[in-house]
């Protein structure tokens, strides 16, 4: 592919894109050029195997801006390589790129449903005024673990898709751990742990904090983890139910952990972070079982009761 635009409001310069041999521009321009084609209906020429497109003055504004979002969008879930691979090769099939673009996906998927996952678990605390049969050491434990993972991963520099939902799962949990020590009666303590999470977040993502502490804080997730969802799983048995924990949340945090190990692999390769993930989707598979569980076991007693009538 190899493009060449002359515009009448850059007093005819060009900007020029070509595949990799060619080893000219910005890749993203030359994809974006085909839409503008289509789009604008342009005059078009080819000359020596380039296409020349004339852009009328008028027209500048809406094609720059066009440039940027298709080419933000289009890195969005491609990366270089695979643009390449995909509009200048026309190489559909590779299973490479088709492994990096599913997990770009499954990752924008997983931050899409990050915005919602503990809503359901906050709103049932909300509603009943209670946070019953939720571990509030359990809470603190994950909130530490998200924390952790999300520092590490930003100091490190990985792809927003690979943990960009630990950002709104960090805000959730931190509501959940706040209304847990609220409605125990603790609210000073609660509006303090506010105000230190919130001071110990910022120095761990300002630059304050060397990356090897943030390499062992990760690096501790693993146990820390298994601990929080165990202890949880052990409260819920001790109780003889799931309490105040939502079945929407449970199933939805064990589907993303379980989707999170797959990216974690193509987009970072960081074998702690993959351990964790591991550790995770199993820790969330006890809860979600336990859920079903003690669900079928309260309505055969509800159904028993009603008999008894």
């Amino acid at each position: 592919m190899r493009i060449a635009f002359i515009h009448e409001c850059s007093s005819y310069s060009k900007w020029r894109a070509t595949d990799r041999r060619g080893n000219s521009g910005n890749l993203s321009v030359g994809i974006t050029a085909l839409v503008k084609l289509v789009y604008l209906n342009l005059y078009v020429e080819t000359q020596r195997g380039g296409t020349i497109l004339y852009i009328p003055r008028h027209q500048c504004v809406c094609v720059t801006n066009m440039t940027q979002l298709i080419g933000y969008l289009a890195h969005l879930l491609f990366t270089e390589d695979c643009l390449e691979e995909y509009f200048d090769d026309l190489n559909f099939f590779h299973v490479g790129c088709f492994k990096s673009t599913l997990s770009k996906v499954l990752g924008l998927g997983i931050i899409g449903g990050s915005f919602l996952v503990k809503v359901p678990q906050i709103l049932k605390i909300l509603k009943n005024k209670s946070a019953e049969g939720i571990n509030v050491f359990s809470v603190l434990l994950d909130l530490f673990a998200i924390s952790a993972m999300v520092s590490y991963s930003f100091i490190s520099g990985f792809p927003f898709s690979s943990w960009g939902d630990g950002v709104f799962l960090g805000i959730q949990t931190l509501a959940i751990a706040v209304l847990v020590m609220h409605f125990s009666g603790d609210t000073v303590q609660a509006t303090a742990f506010l105000a230190t999470y919130l001071a110990v977040l910022f120095v761990a993502n300002s630059g304050l904090t060397s990356v090897n502490v943030l390499w062992a804080c990760q690096a501790m997730n693993i146990p820390i983890v298994l601990v929080s969802k165990l202890m949880q799983a052990y409260t819920n048995y001790s109780n003889g139910s799931t309490g105040q924990l939502s079945a929407v949340t449970g199933f939805m945090l064990f589907f993303g952990s379980l989707a999170r190990i797959f990216t974690s692999v193509q987009e970072t390769g960081d074998v702690t972070m993959i351990l964790m993930y591991i550790c995770s989707t199993a820790a969330n598979a006890v809860i979600a079982a336990q859920i079903l569980y003690y669900w079928n076991a309260d309505a055969k007693s509800k159904d028993a009761m009603k008999k008894a009538k």
